[in-house]
């Protein structure tokens, strides 16, 4: 093999190498892509479990509450529910 020959082959093997490590880092389905994702999910999962923590308070509350009128008074007050046509308004 000639001198020029071995040359041209090692720069096209750096060029293969680089050129496979940007895509496996900088490409649609990447290293980094895949980084961000996993990230979203833990906070995601972070939501969805505060969300149901406050769901069993709230279901917590709602079974404490027997009378129509309290399960009536929590979801006006804490929930800010309202009827329709309805204005509701609160003291301080």
């Amino acid at each position: 093999m000639s001198p020029f020959l071995k040359k041209l082959l090692g720069i096209v093997l750096i060029f293969e190498i680089l050129l496979f490590l940007m895509l496996y880092y900088f490409g649609p389905n990447g290293w980094h892509v895949i980084t961000a994702l996993q990230e979203q999910k833990k906070q995601l999962t972070e939501e969805v479990n505060q969300l149901s923590n406050k769901i069993v308070e709230l279901e917590i509350v709602l079974q404490t509450s027997q009378t129509a009128f309290e399960k009536e008074k929590m979801a006006r007050e804490r929930l800010l529910m309202k009827k329709d046509n309805e204005t509701v308004y609160f003291k301080k």
